[in-house]
């Protein structure tokens, strides 16, 4: 691994550790997110991809969790109309 990839590694596992400013289940969840994220990269980066052109997979993540939100919203018993009304 060259010099810079190993940097671009340092930095992205650094970043990882201001995700955790706080210790509540969105921060864990968010460092998971991302430690999968970097993971994936490192080796990736090994082979020869830009970070510029990982870097999109946050994009998609979010994009997908937004889904999640909206899906788990809709099973919210809580938010329906009582039967009969």
């Amino acid at each position: 691994m060259s010099e810079a990839v190993k940097q671009q590694v340092e930095g992205l596992k650094g970043l990882l550790e201001d995700i955790y400013e706080g210790y509540e289940l969105r921060n864990y969840s968010a460092h998971a997110a991302a430690a999968e994220l970097v993971q994936n990269w490192e080796a990736a980066l090994h082979d020869g991809t830009a970070l510029k052109d990982l870097v999109g997979d946050v994009d998609i993540v979010v994009k997908l969790l937004q889904k999640f939100k909206q899906d788990a919203l809709a099973l919210d018993v809580s938010a329906a109309p009582a039967p009969g009304r």
